[in-house]
């Protein structure tokens, strides 16, 4: 009888920790393509995506998120523009965050939420759904790089970048 209980004592806790070391919830989110209207947008991507490459954890697999927020002003309209970079597209999907739509600049996939997307980008009719799995495993590679910039009278202002966990080459 005790080796009936120790056995299923261990094959519990393996499946547990079985289940801790796979991607098992599968989830999806359909999203609508879009293109980028406002070129001033252009050497923001073009920033983020050279900085990314400067980092030792960087590959080509590498998943951009931008929101973009509006805040009224007195006398204009102050966007902020915030790129986020991800190493797995299940991270970045697995957000609670709601996203928009997607686009791909240089190769890399960008996820879009926020408010008043279309002054920067045209929404397309081409719906892409895509599947993404909830890790279910205790650690995971938080490295990832931030930056903000500001949108004011058709001109973006750098505020500020992050860095976590990123080396440099």
């Amino acid at each position: 009888m005790r080796k009936i209980v120790i056995y299923t004592l261990l094959v519990v806790f393996f499946n547990n920790v079985s289940g801790f070391s796979q991607k098992t919830v599968k989830y999806y989110k359909e999203l609508p393509l879009l293109t980028i209207a406002d070129t001033n947008l252009i050497p923001i991507l073009d920033s983020a995506v050279s900085f990314e490459k400067k980092c030792k954890r960087y590959n080509e697999s590498w998943v951009f998120t931008l929101g973009i927020w509006l805040t009224k002003e007195d006398t204009f309209d102050l966007y902020v523009l915030e790129i986020s970079s991800s190493n797995d597209i299940d991270d970045a999907l697995d957000d609670l965050r709601t996203y928009s739509g997607f686009f791909f600049y240089q190769n890399h996939l960008f996820l879009v939420y926020g408010q008043d997307l279309k002054k920067f980008f045209s929404f397309s009719n081409i719906i892409v759904k895509f599947k993404y799995y909830m890790d279910n495993f205790l650690i995971f590679d938080d490295s990832h790089s931030r930056r903000v910039y500001y949108y004011i009278g058709n001109r973006f202002l750098f505020d500020r970048g992050s860095s976590y966990l990123c080396i440099c080459k």
